[in-house]
């Protein structure tokens, strides 16, 4: 007689064999799994000759293909929460366990893992096939029933249709591989995503729990920022900034949500968590120390005022009006002015108006550096305005640049806007700007029909979201960050969910304020 025969005839015998060794029925399956993940951790830490790192991460990784596949939403949180928290790149001076993980690196190149030659996908790819497995799960076992419209999705398909046609077009024409790799891995993402997120993230719960991942994740990034700040005792100690580059673009889009709570009265516990974080997200912004960011701020609340309907806008004008005052204020005081306290005024006019390199400081090699690298954009693209030269080649440089850290300084720009028309022609470029700017008028649209407050406001977030990014990217590197296209793809992604749960309340706008 095996084990589970006895466990199902003879109860009261194996009752007793489980409480000699000090168990019970409802203990033993755990006991089993922590026996099993022991000898698994054991086993790796013998194989790789002690390596800690390396039995953990292996343990960790099972633990999410065993949710990724049996909860794919579960799965879906724990990837974006990952990607969100880790670092893709360094930020000079530190180098904080978000970054030593190696979250974004190739397999190949972690090196708390075994070397595998072959390995040139990373953590990321490999979370979002378990995502996939899946969905094809839930699919079989009947958790999902059917499959769920995505919007704009000729749009979506045209531009990720010719962004690979480019990566052939480019390497037909002697790219580079892994170049033209990194510069469309973030892409490949947010395309990824835009399609598989509908389909994990169907409830209004389970929005609500994203979003709480990323006002916990996003808050983390900004205090681990604002603890350098604080350590080097309220200076930046040489260092240009002190988060990632996309750290202060992703907490303006929580400054827009906590604004939208407040516009359309939704009440929550977000509400009130934003409202305490929002000096912390303010300040993120000014230890970020990035021009993308502040343009992506300012035009985001151009933005927001612009799609908001009428008797909305005039609450937002009442709440912005003192705030543009003391903001014009602020800056005529500190227009001229080199402490700490201007620091974001003199940030904002470097990248405004031409300065002399004894006003401009450390900006100013930075502002002539982008300015040659955009005439030698302009260059490339004139020479291949239709279909662009293909991704993994180098664009053409008839100014020599400055040597820099970057090591596909080449092959990718600060302006991606203009590297993308570089890329992809004319073509490319002009169905990038339609898959965009549909789905965020698609959304625009959206939210002047969804009743509920909190939707409403998730939905015009997530529409400011393109807007913000596009702006930043306009300024700096990131279509190219993952962490900035995993976020994007996500906030598209669950305009499906806010739609189909929600009854579209055909009371007019005006009534439906006053009551």
């Amino acid at each position: 007689m095996n084990l589970k025969q006895a466990y199902i005839t003879r109860p009261r015998q194996l009752d007793q064999i489980l409480n000699w060794i000090g168990l019970d029925r409802e203990t033993a399956p755990s006991m089993w799994v922590v026996t099993i993940g022991s000898v698994i951790f054991a086993s790796i830490i013998y194989l790789t000759r002690g390596n800690v790192y390396a039995g953990i991460a292996v343990i960790f990784g099972l633990c999410i293909v065993i949710v990724s596949i049996l909860r794919v939403e579960y799965g879906f949180m724990i990837f974006l929460g990952m990607a969100l928290f880790f670092d893709q790149y360094q930020i000079p001076g530190y180098n904080p366990l978000t970054l030593a993980v190696q979250y974004f690196d190739n397999i190949k190149q972690i090196t708390y893992l075994p070397h595998i030659n072959v390995a040139v996908f990373n953590p990321v790819e490999v979370q979002l096939l378990l995502l996939v497995m899946g969905l094809i799960f839930a699919k079989i076992t009947h958790r999902f029933q059917k499959m769920v419209h995505v919007p704009v999705w000729g749009a979506a398909i045209l531009f990720l249709g010719w962004f690979f046609l480019s990566f052939v077009h480019g390497m037909a024409d002697g790219g580079s591989f892994l170049p033209a790799l990194w510069g469309m891995r973030a892409l490949f993402y947010l395309g990824v995503l835009y399609f598989l997120v509908p389909q994990i993230i169907r409830t209004p719960e389970d929005v609500k729990k994203v979003m709480w991942i990323a006002i916990v994740m996003i808050t983390f990034k900004a205090l681990q920022g604002i603890g350098r700040f604080v350590l080097q005792r309220f200076s930046f100690a040489g260092e240009m900034t002190l988060t990632n580059h996309e750290d202060p673009v992703f907490a303006v889009t929580l400054i827009i949500l906590v604004i939208c709570l407040y516009l359309y009265k939704a009440r929550g516990f977000q509400r009130i968590a934003l409202t305490l974080l929002t000096p912390v997200l303010l300040l993120c912004l000014f230890v970020g120390q990035r021009r993308a960011a502040y343009a992506a701020f300012f035009v985001s609340l151009g933005m927001l005022y612009l799609i908001l309907e009428p008797v909305y806008r005039k609450k937002f004008t009442r709440f912005a009006f003192p705030v543009l005052i003391f903001t014009l204020m602020y800056f005529a005081v500190f227009w001229n002015s080199y402490n700490k306290l201007g620091e974001p005024v003199q940030l904002i006019k470097s990248g405004l108006f031409p300065m002399d390199k004894e006003e401009a400081g450390s900006r100013y090699d930075s502002n002539l550096y982008r300015k040659n690298e955009d005439y030698n954009l302009a260059y490339t693209v004139k020479k291949n305005p239709v279909i662009g030269i293909g991704f993994g080649k180098k664009y053409l440089q008839p100014l020599s640049l400055a040597k820099i850290s970057f090591p596909l300084r080449d092959y990718i720009s600060h302006n991606q806007i203009f590297w993308l028309v570089v890329e992809m022609g004319g073509v490319g470029f002009f169905l990038f700007l339609l898959f965009f700017f549909s789905i965020a008028g698609y959304g625009a649209n959206l939210s002047k029909y969804i009743q509920n407050p909190y939707m409403k406001a998730v939905c015009v977030m997530a529409v400011i979201a393109v807007m913000n990014q596009l702006v930043a990217s306009f300024f700096d590197l990131q279509l190219t960050y993952y962490r900035n296209m995993i976020y994007l793809g996500t906030l598209l992604g669950l305009m499906p969910a806010i739609r189909d749960n929600q009854e579209k309340d055909k009371t007019p706008i005006n009534k439906r304020i006053r009551s």
